[in-house]
């Protein structure tokens, strides 16, 4: 991963985490397409759900753990992308929450017609999120 890249993800991810501290994020989707295709490869969505009261003592570092294990896990069900590909990130908030002055609102996007992978939800002690693939055949 180059430097540009890992900057990006470090400001994007870092924003989510205080906007998922402040109860702000319902969810987070990234598509992945190829570099010059203009078709979705896959889309990957994470439902938050905050939680007022933890149900139950967890082991955050081993249900992260886990979580990262099943998202490595899943190229084994997933077909092989090309070597180069592009992402976007779109955050779904609270309507009232305060976007920064980098960042765009954008339109409503939908896919439709891809096959789905659900992983096992990640339980933290506030927060429950569900993870789901969708992958769009290629053709040919």
């Amino acid at each position: 991963m180059n430097d540009s890249v890992k900057a990006y993800l470090s400001g994007v991810l870092s924003q989510i985490a205080e906007w998922v501290g402040g109860q702000q994020v319902r969810k987070v989707v990234l598509p992945i397409k190829a570099v010059g295709g203009k078709d979705t490869l896959e889309v990957w969505t994470f439902d938050i759900q905050t939680t007022q009261i933890a149900s139950k003592a967890t082991d955050l570092g081993k249900e992260l753990l886990d979580m990262s294990k099943q998202i490595a896990a899943s190229v084994a069900f997933l077909p092989e992308k090309p070597d180069l590909c592009t992402f976007e990130v779109y955050v779904f908030t609270e309507l009232d929450c305060e976007e920064p002055p980098q960042w765009t609102e954008t339109k409503p996007v939908r896919w439709t017609g891809g096959q789905s992978l659900q992983l096992r939800p990640y339980q933290a002690p506030c927060h429950r999120i569900s993870t789901e693939v969708l992958h769009f055949p290629v053709s040919s």
